[in-house]
């Protein structure tokens, strides 16, 4: 049994990435329609707050700049204040947007993990015979299902809705920088690629590793189950199996580690040489914003609204693409609760010539 995505065409796994989300999507919103939709509901209004505070700094630092060279008379009450005040309201709702956001996803957790139990037993119950339960690739699979699915759709969701909200503000922010200096944009965008590649790269190495070493990590948590359990523990010390036992433990759990160090060290080179890049580039945008500014073709309100356009465009584009590489991962892991689901019994099964009554209350 191999896992779904191994040997498929770009066009296949983008199919396979696009079905999954759909999939995962529905089985949120049949476990908890309302908090879906209240949850995409307070992204969006999360989204439009970024924009809306960088606007107002600018008409104040605009505002300011006309007090300090003294061109225009303004009243701090009436021209200053009322947009303080804004101000102050915009980070306030932001705040209590994130704290009735936390509550939301944490209910919807609760109820999506009961709900994607209830699947998993339901079709493991519908499983005839005990071929499947003898397959080392079946406990494989479950494996992956407990530790990387269950939680998924919920994970899923957030990450949908934090990058429908990312890509709100990034639009907005984009139609700033694009009336300041299309070629500035262009060069943002073409920053982030290199580190969205790598990214999508090392995430399905990973999926792959953690694929090929599930057989040693059940093999590691078998060592440690029969170390540990009262069942086992008489004939371990009758037999002196101890050592042989956390040799074996260790060994396994080497193997897992070694995999997983050889990756970080070549995600760690890659990295700093992506975060290098990313320095030069922001540092680079800052001289130019300044330089207009110096020149004369800019206002102070003109600089922050810019430096803070730039500085969430880069920002947003790194979560997007983060994002869009999560999800990516995640769909490969989806692929395992697929292949769960779509097992079928080709054992002959007769009905019983009697129907037993379901059990209500105990033996």
């Amino acid at each position: 049994m191999k896992h779904s995505t191994e040997f498929q065409s770009p066009i296949q796994t983008l199919l396979h990435f696009f079905r999954s989300v759909y999939q995962l999507w529905q089985i949120a919103y049949d476990a908890a329609p309302l908090i879906l939709v209240a949850m995409m509901l307070i992204r969006l209004l999360q989204s439009l707050v970024p924009v809306v505070t960088a606007y107002l700094l600018k008409v104040i630092f605009d505002r300011l700049g006309m007090v300090l060279t003294g061109d225009t008379p303004l009243v701090f009450e009436q021209d200053i204040l009322p947009m303080l005040l804004a101000f102050g309201g915009l980070l306030t709702l932001s705040q209590s947007l994130i704290a009735v956001d936390i509550y939301i996803n944490a209910e919807l957790k609760r109820r999506l993990r009961l709900y994607i139990s209830q699947l998993v037993y339901q079709q493991l119950l519908s499983l005839k015979g005990l071929a499947y339960f003898e397959s080392p690739d079946f406990h494989d699979t479950l494996a992956q299902i407990a530790g990387h699915v269950q939680d998924m759709p919920v994970i899923l969701i957030r990450n949908v809705s934090n990058l429908a909200g990312d890509v709100l503000t990034l639009v907005s922010f984009f139609g700033i920088i694009l009336v300041f200096s299309p070629w500035l944009t262009f060069v943002l965008v073409l920053s982030i690629i290199p580190a969205f590649l790598t990214q999508l790269q090392f995430r399905r190495k990973r999926f792959n590793l953690n694929w090929d070493n599930s057989p040693k990590k059940r093999k590691a948590t078998y060592f440690h189950r029969i170390l540990t359990q009262t069942q086992y523990a008489k004939e371990i010390r009758l037999f002196d199996l101890g050592g042989y036992l956390i040799n074996k433990f260790v060994v396994a759990t080497k193997d897992v580690d070694q995999a997983h160090r050889a990756i970080e060290q070549q995600e760690l080179v890659v990295n700093t040489i992506l975060n290098l890049l990313s320095s030069v580039v922001t540092v680079g945008t800052y001289i130019f914003i300044i330089g207009q500014a110096f020149i004369q073709q800019i206002t102070l309100g003109d600089v922050a609204l810019f430096i803070d356009a730039v500085r969430n465009v880069q920002s947003r584009l790194g979560t997007v693409s983060s994002t869009l590489v999560v999800l990516s991962t995640q769909t490969l892991f989806f692929s395992h609760y697929q292949n769960l689901m779509s097992f079928e019994t080709d054992l002959q099964v007769y009905e019983p010539t009697r129907n037993i009554p379901p059990l209500q209350h105990k033996i």
